[in-house]
């Protein structure tokens, strides 16, 4: 299967399963949700699990793994910023706590997956930091607390009660933890350096994906 084709199965069943899981699911209703037939969907997948387990390792690879724009020395350091920031979004956004238990439950084998990704991400994203700090570029701050804190915070901030409370959106909620990220983060001699209408278009395009 080529790698359009699965994106776009997954970017189909995905809001769907962040909502309720999967374990609840039967064929019939995945293949409505990826329009697709029987025959289709087996020329891909073996079974439900099956689809699960490539979604699971894809998430893994494309979301949790840092990203190559992260380890480039080439890049600005803004543009790696926020495509750390990208990721730490989407992968909130796949990862509800919904499915997270699903897969617990019943293919807990695929948690080594993710925990062996996040651990490389770990390591990879205190380098990068370190990197900032070294070139004064950025404060001087614990790097692991810094990025620690994203999956936290970003799902405290989906939360839809707040959302109603403040009569906010779910984009202004990322838009301003962005802001207060970036300018906890770069000295401010750096902060001019930073271009937002990337981000911002950005985080529309995650959340019309994620949750259309």
């Amino acid at each position: 299967m080529d790698r359009s084709t699965k994106t776009k199965y997954f970017e189909l069943i995905l809001p769907h399963i962040r909502k309720r899981g999967f374990s609840h699911m039967k064929i019939d209703e995945i293949l409505k949700y990826l329009n697709i037939s029987k025959a289709t969907f087996y020329k891909h997948f073996s079974s439900r699990d099956d689809l699960i387990e490539q979604l699971v390792i894809d998430y893994a690879s494309q979301v949790v793994d840092v990203d190559p724009i992260v380890l480039d020395k080439e890049m600005p350091f803004s543009r790696r910023f926020q495509r750390i920031f990208e990721q730490s979004m989407l992968s909130v956004l796949i990862m509800s706590d919904e499915f997270y238990y699903d897969i617990k439950q019943n293919q807990p084998a695929l948690i080594s997956h993710i925990t062996a990704a996040q651990t490389k991400r770990c390591d990879l994203l205190q380098q990068f930091y370190r990197e900032g700090f070294d070139k004064g570029i950025f404060r001087s701050i614990n790097p692991v607390v810094f990025f620690l804190q994203d999956d936290p915070v970003l799902r405290r901030l989906m939360d839809p009660f707040l959302l109603n409370y403040y009569n906010t959106t779910l984009k202004q909620q990322f838009l301003d933890y962005y802001t207060i990220k970036k300018a906890s983060l770069f000295k401010d001699n750096f902060l001019n350096t930073v271009e937002d209408k990337l981000i911002e278009q950005k985080i529309t395009d995650i959340l019309r994906i994620s949750l259309n």
